[in-house]
């Protein structure tokens, strides 16, 4: 069984709202203008049984057209899910184990166009699309961000005390004999 991704990384990459070229701290060709928006763990629990949810494609027909799904690393059992304007990267579907992150352009007030520039940027998801399906050094380049993207989520995060035992340390610092 593989390693679940570890939920403090998950929060702080979903609200930081930082691109994955500034998360993963290296360049990204193709995804460097999205961010992870969101994470569900258990897609099993949505209660349509109409729909295979352990596939993005299922899961989420009622958030966006679907677009096609691409096998990434079979091994590793990441794919993409491919929508008119965001991505889901699929890790373990189709298995009661299935994850799944979406990736969206990341929005930015301070850009030019405003809150509209994520919007603006899915409409060449059609096009990145049509190039990962032509183009299988274009797919390779996919393959390698995501896995990137999923190995830095599943990475322990350091030991650190929690605030309540840094606090309760403070306060009886010093006072054993």
């Amino acid at each position: 069984m593989k390693q679940r991704l570890q939920h403090s990384r998950l929060e702080q990459a979903i609200q930081k709202n930082q691109s994955l070229a500034e998360l993963l701290e290296m360049p990204c060709e193709l995804l460097r203008n999205y961010c992870v928006r969101d994470y569900i763990g258990s897609p099993a629990l949505k209660k349509d049984h109409s729909v295979d949810n352990t596939h993005a494609k299922g899961f989420f027909e009622d958030q966006g057209a679907w677009r096609k799904t691409l096998p990434l690393d079979i091994d590793a059992g990441l794919s993409l899910a491919v929508f008119a304007t965001f991505f889901a990267v699929e890790m373990e579907a189709g298995t009661d184990q299935a994850e799944f992150l979406v990736l969206t352009p990341k929005r930015s007030p301070d850009q030019e166009g405003g809150m509209y520039v994520g919007l603006m940027r899915s409409h060449n998801t059609d096009e990145l699309c049509q190039r990962l399906t032509d183009d299988p050094a274009v797919l390779k380049q996919m393959a390698a961000e995501v896995s990137a993207l999923v190995e830095w989520l599943r990475m322990p995060v350091a030991d650190q005390p929690s605030v309540s035992e840094s606090w309760f340390e403070r306060l009886f610092k010093g006072q054993s004999s």
